[in-house]
């Protein structure tokens, strides 16, 4: 019944006039004009399939410009939709998991199956069941295949390289839960078992080791160095602030500079020494007077005609 449907077109919503889709997954370009004014050809738009089997289509959108979109969405959003996008948080459906497959037709899942129909939307569930059901059964699970970090310990199995076994994992969080109780810092205890995060190592302490502190006390506990500087710095920040409060009282007092130190006046008078005379005062006691030459143009006497006033200008006459 279903190969014996007319075929359905529809204009595309989002393309440049003259581009068509089928709800068969078809597409076609009529007799239309370029977007430079040029007069093309009605022909079939071929289409590409991807590595992992979904169809590709290339049109122009409605600047001009050409885009490539997967065929299955183009379908559902032109008929499932009247030319629209499909809405947040539904997924497009192929309802046999074959990508190049991409037949729409209306109604529920049952109908648009029973009709020859393979595309739908859904969520994630629904991606899940449609796996399932086409495997003919649960979904195969690999087993794991890499070695865990303390294999030659346990022997035991993970799914990623680099990481612990499940069983190591649980003695994780048993150990981890030991060491808080025990009254060691939360970041020291992540960097014992190699993690750089502590979020992890606090979870696992909770949920295999039965620790029921908080994360805030994890913290605090055992802060080692930090408190030692913390309480250096503070030490030193009062004596310094002593030290502001008597500067005042040591400054009034003749020969003492601020924080009891010696001013330099008093320093030199302790040693017998003279200070130097001033630079300015020393290099204008070296500096002999000289004698002002002149310039050669200063000796030239210029014996010029003195300008009688009046004349034979043209001004005087």
């Amino acid at each position: 019944m279903s190969d014996q449907e007319a075929e359905q077109w529809k204009p595309i919503w989002d393309a440049w006039p003259g581009f068509r889709v089928s709800w068969d997954g078809n597409f076609y370009a009529d007799e239309r004009k370029s977007p430079s004014g040029r007069n093309l050809k009605a022909q079939p738009i071929a289409t590409t399939t991807t590595g992992d089997g979904y169809v590709l289509v290339k049109y122009l959108d409605r600047d001009g410009k050409r885009v490539t979109r997967q065929a299955h969405r183009v379908v559902l959003e032109n008929f499932a939709f009247n030319g629209a996008p499909i809405p947040e948080g539904l997924q497009s459906r192929h309802y046999d998991d074959r990508g190049t497959s991409n037949k729409w037709r209306p109604g529920t899942e049952e109908e648009s199956r029973a009709r020859g129909g393979n595309l739908g939307v859904g969520n994630g569930t629904d991606q899940h069941r449609d796996k399932i059901r086409n495997n003919g059964g649960p979904l195969p699970v690999s087993p794991p295949a890499h070695d865990c970090i303390n294999h030659e310990r346990c022997g035991g199995k993970t799914r990623n390289p680099g990481k612990r076994c499940v069983p190591c994992v649980a003695q994780v969080g048993r150990d981890a839960a030991d060491m808080l109780r025990g009254g060691e810092n939360l970041q020291k205890v992540a960097e014992r078992f190699g993690y750089k995060g502590t979020d992890w190592v606090f979870t696992l302490a909770q949920k295999h080791g039965g620790y029921t502190g908080s994360k805030e006390a994890a913290w605090a506990q055992r802060r080692g160095w930090s408190q030692r500087v913390a309480a250096t710095v503070r030490k030193r920040l009062r004596r310094g602030d002593a030290r502001s409060r008597q500067a005042p009282a040591q400054a009034g007092r003749a020969g003492t500079a601020p924080f009891g130190r010696a001013s330099p006046d008093r320093k030199l008078e302790q040693s017998g020494a003279t200070w130097t005379p001033d630079v300015a005062e020393r290099n204008n006691a070296n500096v002999t007077k000289r004698n002002h030459v002149p310039y050669p143009a200063d000796l030239i006497q210029r014996d010029r005609p003195s300008r009688a006033r009046g004349g034979s200008s043209r001004r005087s006459r």
